[in-house]
């Protein structure tokens, strides 16, 4: 009997769905009937022992057949009531009042939606970057929510041939549905004070890594150390002051020493 539809709400424990009690594959009726007798059982042997008619060995023996037979038939009980393992929102049904079932069968989906997990695959090089605690954001649909990162894995999956990342999102509004695919960004570095390039402006040769600034209306090569990139830009960690001015078009036709105009 299936007690709950889509977009119930249940609460942790709550049955939702029943199967009859002569189901064969419960053995529910064995399992009361072996638990009943037990009892009986440990009773009569209980009032012979008082009697002085049994050992506290015979009545020990006794007591533990009746435990054992009570397990058996909690367990069966449990078998014939499914209950909500978490408090939420029911998402999906996969079964009807006169399907057969197996062990393996996702009976019913229940999502709370307060809050999401969500996982990602990343390199190698992008893990070293990853830590626990890190705030995360995931778009969908133009919705933002955000998270942190809860779990870093510390081998590679053999199958993804990729590191596992876990994250924990806030969705205390719902702005976002349970098994979406969404863009997720990680913070994974701050820096307030950062001289930030774009990447074309950045050229390399033998000796390193250069831009070119603009001195007394000339373009001048300077050699610069580069730090973090991200969405197409560069961090510049030395070589480069807050307000110079770099050259950022016709950079095939610049060379040291070009006289320049700047153009607003």
């Amino acid at each position: 009997k299936v007690l709950v539809e889509v977009g119930d709400y249940v609460k942790q424990d709550q049955v939702i769905i029943e199967f009859p009690e002569d189901a064969p594959a419960a053995q529910f009726q064995q399992a009361k009937s072996a638990y009943e007798m037990a009892q009986t059982t440990y009773q009569r042997m209980n009032k012979l022992y008082e009697a002085g008619g049994i050992s506290k060995q015979e009545l020990d023996q006794a007591e533990t057949q009746m435990l054992v037979n009570k397990a058996n038939y909690d367990a069966a009980s449990q078998m014939l009531k499914v209950r909500a393992p978490i408090s939420g929102i029911v998402t999906s049904v996969n079964v009807r009042e006169t399907d057969g079932v197996e062990a393996k069968d996702i009976l019913a989906i229940i999502s709370n939606t307060k809050e999401l997990k969500s996982t990602i695959w990343t390199t190698e090089k992008e893990i070293c970057q990853i830590k626990v605690g890190q705030k995360a954001r995931a778009v969908w649909q133009g919705n933002t929510i955000w998270g942190k990162v809860t779990e870093v894995a510390n081998s590679m999956d053999p199958t993804h041939r990729a590191f596992q990342v876990d994250l924990l999102f806030e969705n205390q509004e719902k702005l976002c549905k349970s098994g979406v695919t969404a863009d997720i960004f990680l913070q994974t570095y701050v820096n307030p004070q950062a001289l930030v390039v774009p990447r074309k402006v950045i050229k390399n040769d033998i000796d390193g890594s250069y831009l070119y600034v603009v001195e007394d209306g000339k373009a001048v090569k300077r050699y610069v150390q580069t730090g973090v990139a991200s969405n197409g830009d560069f961090e510049i960690t030395s070589g480069l002051k807050a307000g110079e001015k770099i050259i950022t078009e016709g950079l095939n036709l610049i060379y040291n020493g070009a006289k320049v105009k700047l153009v607003d």
